[in-house]
């Protein structure tokens, strides 16, 4: 005949065997077996946004997973926008489930992952939280000067409040922009200009775009080269004549 036993055990290994005894007292055992009872956690991963994601805007989706032998029960988004903890949670059913949660989040960079909880209440995390960078404004442009100004070259400089790349618009007149530039990203610009002509007013801006392609553009600005030396030596050379 058979026997069945219905048993709630904690997490261990158990050892058993079966005794049987007949009306005259007469016993006999089972072997003896090994009952192994193991956690069995959700298997989380994290679909998007990707890890070191870079988002020109605030409102972010974010999608987790879960598969599990048991059947889930929730997926809870955490974030350290506004402190480490819970963001949201869904109800998901099933041995396998995903949800999407919608966020608006400021400027900055942070953690987010997700955490999966069973109908036993088992629960974990992905193995490794995902970072990304919210960056949804310009960068900022102050102390712009000319340096090193000689009659055929000069040095524009300015500073932004992030990295940033680095570009020069230079002209005499509207019909003759020239441009001069540097793709890596950084807060101290410097941009040289050569092939410049002598004792001439060149107007110029400067711009700076980030990582996500935000761009900012300065006022037009303007500075004069420098007295050639032959200038001088052909204005002397007419004085003595």
């Amino acid at each position: 005949f058979n026997l069945i036993f219905n048993c709630k055990f904690s997490i261990a290994d158990y050892y058993w065997f079966v005794q049987c005894v007949d009306e005259l007292g007469n016993s006999g055992n089972s072997e003896t077996r090994v009952l192994s009872v193991i956690e069995v956690k959700p298997l989380v991963s994290l679909d998007s946004p990707v890890d070191n994601y870079l988002s020109a805007v605030d409102d972010l989706v974010f999608t987790c997973l879960a598969t599990n032998a048991f059947s889930l029960a929730t997926l809870t988004l955490y974030g350290d926008w506004e402190g480490w903890g819970i963001k949201e949670t869904a109800e998901v059913s099933g041995t396998s489930n995903s949800s999407t949660f919608n966020k608006v989040i400021a400027d900055g960079t942070y953690l987010w992952n997700c955490l999966a909880v069973d109908s036993n209440s088992n629960q974990d995390f992905a193995l490794v939280n995902r970072t990304f960078v919210v960056d949804t404004v310009a960068p900022a442009i102050d102390s712009i000067s000319v340096d090193s100004i000689s009659e055929d070259s000069a040095t524009i400089i300015w500073d932004t409040n992030e990295n940033a790349d680095s570009l020069v618009e230079l002209w005499e007149n509207e019909s003759s922009v020239s441009s001069e530039s540097d793709g890596d990203l950084v807060s101290s610009h410097s941009i040289s200009l050569t092939d410049l002509v002598s004792s001439t007013k060149y107007y110029y801006n400067v711009a700076s775009c980030d990582v996500v392609n935000h761009c900012n553009v300065s006022d037009t600005l303007e500075f004069t080269t420098s007295v050639s030396t032959n200038d001088d030596d052909n204005d002397a050379s007419d004085d003595s004549s």
